[in-house]
Order: structure tokens, then sequence, then C-alpha cells
């Protein structure tokens, strides 16, 4: 929404963008609503890709979720200069590969490779059939379903979670309880 509002809240975006006492929830927001300036506004393109490029400057001070939005509104606006920053803070370690992937994955994107040339890794939490390039590929025919990948066992989680839903269900009744005394 305040992508929307133009070019004139780039300012204020970029000093909340800027400011490590903000959350990083909030600063990825901001780092949105300036790519979307950048993308609703044209001619604001390069001040917007230098206001990003500069805080993903700092990859090693901050968090690797914000250095993985940063990249990813980065290579939405096909931002191909800033590809010596991006691969700094991937080799650094300091990107999450499970918001865009690896250094690979962002080259695919803003057109540097055409494909990937080595294996693409497991992507932290995401178990690879649940992988989003996965799936693509695999729906392309680029890749054959394996065999080794685990499949969920849903019983087990359906267990899981009605146990979760009935221990919730205590700690409500044992939290009335209290406040009735």
């Amino acid at each position: 929404m305040i992508g929307l509002l133009g070019p004139r809240t780039l300012p204020q975006v970029t000093a909340h963008l800027q400011n490590p006492t903000y959350t990083d929830e909030t600063r990825t927001a901001a780092s949105t609503a300036i790519k979307y300036i950048g993308e609703f506004y044209p001619e604001t393109r390069d001040t917007v890709i230098t206001v990003l490029s500069k805080q993903l400057a700092k990859y090693h001070k901050q968090s690797e979720e914000l250095n993985a939005f940063l990249i990813s509104d980065l290579t939405d606006l096909e931002a191909v200069e800033t590809a010596s920053i991006m691969e700094a803070a991937f080799k650094s370690n300091k990107v999450e590969l499970s918001i865009l992937g690896d250094w690979e994955e962002v080259q695919i994107r803003l057109g540097l490779l055409s494909e990937r040339i080595t294996p693409p890794p497991r992507y932290g939490w995401v178990a690879p059939h649940l992988n989003p390039r996965y799936q693509l590929d695999l729906l392309r025919g680029e890749i054959e379903e394996e065999e080794d990948i685990p499949q969920p066992d849903l019983a087990i989680e359906k267990k899981k979670q009605v146990a979760r839903k009935r221990n919730l269900a205590n700690q409500r009744k044992k939290k009335r309880r209290r406040k009735r005394r």
C-alpha cells in the first residue's frame, strides 16, 4: 500500500528500513514497499535499487531473513547490477535459503544462468517434495521424481495435530480454573 503512495514516501520508508531497532518483519515490509515504488514509478528505479543494495551491503550485520527478502526485492526489480553484493551475502552464509533459494537460483532469476550447475540444496525446513522449485522442475519434466524422498506420514501428522489441540485445550482449562480461584 505504501508503494502506491509514491516517491514522496521513499525517505520515510528508507529510514524505517535502515533502522536496526525495528523488527525484521517491519523492515522487510519497508523493503517490499520500496520495491513497489520502483515498480510503479519507473523513474525511481535507480534510486530504489541504490537504497536496497546499500542496505544489503550491510548483510553481515543483519539477519539472514532480511537479507533474503532484500535479495528477493532486488531480483524482482531485475537489478543485475547488484549481483556482486548478492553473491557476497550468499558466500558469507548470510542469506536464508528457504525464502528464495541459493545463489544459483537467484542467478537463474536474474538471467545470469540459464539452468542450475549443481544439484539444488535442501532448503532448511522445506522437505524436498515441498520445495517449489522441485515441483516446478518435476512438472516441466526436467527431473524425475525421486523414490527416496520421504513422504509425510499423514496418520502420524494427524495424531500430532490432535495431541496439540488436546494439549492446548487442557492449558485453557487450567487457566480458567486459576482465574476462578
